[in-house]
């Protein structure tokens, strides 16, 4: 990546690394095998998160940024109520639930990515 394009945060080093995480994109192969092998990508993309919540929530915190911490923990707490609550007897309802649970972690994801500019005085 770029470096040129960070300059905007100065000396915040911290919002800086989330930024760079979060602008991360991957191959094109790899979402491509993604879409074909869809049960392994939801397992694994829940690892991923499980890994990266508490690096971006240290950082939210440092930063005092508690609505967005706050954001989390419901958007957490819903999704997996909804997945244990929601009894689905098709393959196909399962994918859709399963789906709509990591488009509501990317589109957390896709907002703090947006608004992280912003949070720098």
């Amino acid at each position: 990546m770029d470096d040129k394009k960070y300059k905007f945060f100065g000396q915040n080093r911290e919002l800086q690394k989330l930024y760079k995480w979060l602008n991360y994109e991957l191959p094109g192969g790899i979402l491509f095998l993604a879409s074909i092998m869809h049960d392994v990508a939801f397992y694994i993309f829940f690892i991923l998160v499980i890994i990266f919540s508490p690096f971006m929530g240290s950082i939210l915190f440092s930063q005092k940024k508690i609505g967005w911490i706050v954001s989390f923990i419901a958007i957490s707490l819903g999704s997996i109520t909804c997945y244990i609550a929601i009894s689905v007897d098709t393959t196909m309802g399962e994918t859709l639930l399963r789906m709509s649970i990591m488009a509501t972690f990317l589109l957390y994801f896709f907002c703090l990515k947006v608004s992280l500019p912003s949070m720098i005085d």
